[in-house]
């Protein structure tokens, strides 16, 4: 099982799930990356805050941007990468033991099962079923999209990254809402 050092998220990260290890009972990660899946030996948020660490930040850098950029620090999202390029939400309460982590662009489509459970789908064809309510999650991967909003137009990141990604990339469901719009610089007329 690979350790924390040994494991860097990237495009291919489509998701982080916990589970408790028969024996010891500690709580590891089983990361979906590719096709693959690969078992790390920490606990789910602990590869997201090593991830953040790797670039300059940490969970608590992350769970301050949340707070200035969407008004809140609970359950914020948090953007990966070398150039924040992926956009992440957790599930539920990061140390609750039942938190998965997963990557926006790879989350396809949420399925009511009933009031308290929801099927999440992924591009790649898998899925989860998670006892957390569907507007919950919705909620969750609305947030996500706000604050890769806000990050497209105060510059953080690089438009031509964006459209060089995957066509699923940030595509809202069938039957969804956009939970933004991105909105254009007016022109000024004095300028002409």
């Amino acid at each position: 099982m690979k350790k924390k050092s040994d494991f860097h998220i990237t495009g291919e990260t489509k998701r982080i799930a916990p589970f408790r290890e028969k024996g010891t009972g500690e709580l590891h990660s089983m990361i979906l990356q590719g096709n693959d899946v690969i078992r790390v030996s920490v606990p789910p948020y602990e590869i997201i805050d090593y991830n953040l660490r790797r670039v300059g930040s940490s969970l608590r850098g992350a769970k301050d941007s949340a707070k200035e950029l969407l008004d809140t620090s609970s359950m914020f999202p948090v953007a990966l990468g070398r150039r924040m390029e992926w956009i992440w939400f957790m599930s539920e309460a990061m140390k609750n033991e039942h938190c998965h982590w997963y990557g926006l662009h790879h989350v396809k489509e949420l399925k009511k099962i009933d009031d308290k459970r929801t099927e999440i789908f992924l591009y790649c064809g898998r899925s989860d079923m998670l006892a957390v309510p569907k507007n919950s999650l919705a909620n969750r991967k609305k947030s996500a999209h706000y604050f890769q909003s806000k990050l497209l137009q105060s510059d953080y990141l690089d438009p031509f990254l964006y459209s060089q990604l995957p066509k699923h990339y940030g595509k809202v469901s069938e039957g969804e809402r956009a939970p933004y719009e991105v909105n254009k610089p007016k022109e000024d007329k004095d300028r002409k």
